[in-house]
């Protein structure tokens, strides 16, 4: 069984743009934007982001009317690789209208890499194949810009889906409670 956090998010999302020193024309594109894509934060001190993000945000944007952006100036991007084998989305950004978009966009990619790779090897025996698990975070806003909940996610790549489908419901709810 899988478990969603919920919390209020640290840190709103011009926080973050105020903190990266980013060039101005990017600035403005990440006001406009409905998913944002941003680096880890530690100590208050930008660092990088997931291995693979670079691949997840090109299918967002791919597979979204969206407007999907990155927190970063081009030449300061870089990846943290962590050795596991676990698919790392890192922390998203979405106003309150991108919620669904972001969600179907992260269970259709973990379902395409789940399904495009090969099926473990016959030389390695199955009790040692771990299953692949998923993390990410969606920091959601509402229209106002005064609601901003955290959703955190880490367990199995198999319950992507009815993870993300439960964020939504969450957030809907939250909103009518607020």
């Amino acid at each position: 069984m899988y478990r969603v956090e919920v919390m209020e998010s640290a840190h709103p999302m011009d926080d973050i743009i105020s903190r990266a020193n980013l060039e101005p024309t990017i600035m403005e594109h990440l006001t406009r934007a409905s998913i944002v894509f941003v680096p880890s934060i530690c100590d208050g001190n930008i660092l990088a982001f997931p291995s693979g993000t670079n691949e997840f945000f090109q299918y967002c944007r791919t597979h979204s009317d969206c407007d999907v952006e990155i927190c970063c100036n081009d030449a300061d991007y870089c990846e943290m690789e962590l050795c596991s084998f676990q698919i790392r989305l890192g922390k998203i950004y979405v106003k309150d209208i991108a919620v669904g978009v972001i969600s179907g966009l992260i269970s259709s990619y973990i379902f395409a890499l789940l399904t495009s790779h090969e099926a473990p090897s016959t030389l390695v025996e199955q009790e040692y194949l771990t299953k692949p698990t998923v993390s990410f975070s969606i920091v959601v806003s509402d229209t106002t810009n005064s609601l901003h909940k955290e959703f955190k996610y880490e367990g199995p790549a198999e319950d992507v889906k009815e993870v993300t489908d439960n964020i939504i419901s969450m957030w809907n709810e939250g909103k009518v409670q607020k």
